[in-house]
């Protein structure tokens, strides 16, 4: 899990809602499984990699093919060999952005830039 530090960097960087839907019931969640980097991975808690998601999107994405399918599309969920500070993020409110692992956040200008 990340140090308390970490995941006061995450919910200041995100603001404290959903990236899925807004809420501000959240919890920190991988966007690249610990499992796919292995837990004593440098990547798995750096702020690239974290998110606050709403425990029932999160869920879904583990448990639902249609969830996961939307999750990678919108970048919340990576791929195997993706790396999280290369892949946009889709936001609740129509843009796009590039997370980066000093905890801040870039607004794609157009949905099409990548």
């Amino acid at each position: 899990m990340p140090s308390r530090h970490i995941k006061n960097l995450i919910e200041r960087r995100d603001e404290g809602i959903c990236w899925h839907c807004g809420t501000d019931q959240t919890t920190i969640h991988h966007r690249k499984n610990r499992g796919m980097g292995g837990q004593k991975s440098s990547i798995s808690d750096l702020p690239s990699n974290l998110l606050t998601i709403c425990p029932e999107f999160n869920g879904a994405m583990e448990s639902d093919v249609n969830a996961y399918r939307l999750a990678t599309e919108m970048g919340w969920k990576l791929r195997n060999g993706e790396m999280p500070y290369n892949i946009p993020v889709y936001r609740y409110d129509d843009t796009w952005w590039i997370i980066d692992d000093h905890g801040s956040k870039f607004q794609l200008e157009q949905k099409g830039l990548f």
